[in-house]
């Protein structure tokens, strides 16, 4: 099922991926009933997919894969890092969280294992999602997956979607010298595909709270 859950989400296919988690969310809240063999089933399922998934980041620390993604995406240098998360805070709505996701946090590519530029240097893109409301309207109506709620990457494949965004995503393509990708989506969406279906992420940029 996880594994359905992600080639769902990683082929576009969006309606397939809430379908998708909208059954592991009942698997996981659901009470079953006494001698429910299916429901035991699952539930092992679950827990060997969850241990998978953390050995495979090996439970790395905030610290551990900030290191990592400067590292691999920005050649060891921590300042060009900086100027990279700066450059995001300072054209962005200050309600916004930003995160990092994708093989630059895990270190291989999703659907081969293969390791991160391993097609060459700069050849791995970074994949950014914007989390907020404010940031949503940024993107045309054309833009989403679900309207208003989870919008398509501004990618190669769909340069025109938030024209707003174009300036910024040229900037940290600049800065990082590879490809960047910006999506943007709902708080209860990242809680789907990060904290529950288990796709690792760091956190580039906390949202501001009002004070």
């Amino acid at each position: 099922m996880w594994l359905k859950i992600v080639e769902a989400e990683q082929s576009d296919d969006c309606s397939a991926f809430f379908s998708r988690a909208a059954e592991v969310w009942r698997l996981l809240t659901s009470r079953p009933e006494k001698g429910d063999r299916k429901y035991a089933e699952n539930h092992r399922l679950w827990r060997r997919w969850m241990a998978e998934d953390r050995r495979k980041t090996g439970e790395m620390s905030d610290k551990e894969m900030r290191d990592r993604v400067i590292r691999l995406a920005f050649g060891g240098d921590p300042n060009l890092f900086r100027e990279f998360c700066n450059v995001i805070q300072a054209r962005l709505p200050k309600d916004t969280r930003v995160v990092l996701r994708g093989s630059a946090v895990t270190g291989e590519r999703w659907n081969d294992g293969a390791p991160f530029d391993a097609d060459g240097p700069g050849t791995s893109d970074l994949d950014l999602t914007l989390i907020g409301a404010e940031v949503l309207s940024l993107y045309k109506a054309d833009g989403f997956y679900v309207p208003l709620i989870h919008s398509k990457p501004l990618s190669d494949k769909d340069p025109d979607i938030a024209p707003d965004l174009a300036p910024l995503r040229e900037k940290l393509q600049q800065i990082a010298r590879r490809p960047v990708n910006i999506q943007a989506t709902r708080d209860f969406v990242t809680y789907l595909r990060g904290e529950l279906i288990g796709q690792p992420y760091l956190t580039l940029i906390e949202k501001a709270e009002d004070s």
